[in-house]
């Protein structure tokens, strides 16, 4: 699927969150993935938090507002359990996780020619090539809406993945790609696991493109697991799908084809190896 060049805008039904204090840069440094003392003001990025496994406990978009201040963009499913984890580590540093008051988030397929006042722009790949604009609340961004079907296709196009969707539990963060993982960054939990799967210069799993069969109209697919193309082993996971297209994380060494509820899927040409 393609798109037109017009600007492309919607609202993820985000709240903004900030994380803040003296100690806060530290704070976070220690727990997630990203090296958070060296991550520059301005700039916006993936950073995870992981269980002593390496599996991913929370998957957060960080934007570094100042020396002392992140702001995240949080589902409302996600605001409880990102507090409570960080305060399980919290032992009386200076750092708050609060609402940001201010701003909210919107993504944009480009970035407009002007912005509000107060508003800034990151590039951002959420829904593919396309740009985090975080607003004043009482402004406003003129493009065209898009509905949740549309932003799938096109991530499933880019190959983006999401949470918690492709980032997932039963996931460490190399299964689906480098973004957010500083490698040689010193302890945080999972840390071990991490640098022992860089080492070995591959993780158990990867992220691909997917399509049915020999068509661009095939079936409809539904998310689900994989099997091998004999149906007797399991190959994989069906993570994202829209229409006939969809992402997948399989065993690093399968090359398919595979199938999901008897339906033949393969791997897109490009994701090939």
């Amino acid at each position: 699927m393609r798109y037109k060049s017009a600007m492309h805008v919607f609202d993820p039904s985000h709240q903004l969150y900030e994380m803040h204090g003296a100690d806060a840069p530290d704070f976070l440094n220690r727990l997630l993935t990203l090296d958070m003392r060296s991550f520059p003001v301005n700039t916006a990025s993936r950073a995870f938090l992981l269980d002593a496994r390496g599996k991913i406990v929370l998957a957060l978009r960080l934007l570094r507002v100042a020396e002392d201040t992140y702001w995240t963009d949080l589902a409302p499913a996600d605001v409880d359990p990102t507090r409570d984890r960080l305060d399980m580590f919290h032992f009386g540093e200076r750092f708050v996780l609060r609402p940001v008051s201010t701003h909210h988030v919107l993504w944009a397929t480009t970035k407009p020619d002007a912005l509000p006042d107060g508003a800034f722009a990151v590039p951002s790949d959420r829904c593919g090539p396309g740009w985090d604009l975080y607003v004043p609340l009482d402004a406003a961004i003129q493009g065209q809406s898009v509905d949740a079907q549309w932003r799938t296709a096109r991530r499933i196009e880019h190959g983006c993945p999401a949470w918690p969707l492709e980032y997932r539990t039963d996931a460490t963060p190399l299964d689906v790609g480098m973004a957010g993982v500083t490698e040689g960054k010193g302890c945080y939990p999972g840390q071990e696991v991490i640098e022992r799967t860089l080492a070995l210069g591959r993780p158990a799993r990867r992220l691909v493109r997917v399509t049915t069969a020999g068509s661009e109209t095939g079936p409809a697919l539904t998310p689900g697991p994989l099997l091998s193309e004999d149906g007797a082993k399991p190959a994989g996971e069906l993570t994202s799908v829209a229409g006939e297209h969809g992402l997948a994380l399989i065993k690093y060494t399968r090359t398919g084809p595979f199938l999901r509820d008897g339906v033949t899927v393969t791997i897109d040409q490009g994701d090939a190896p």
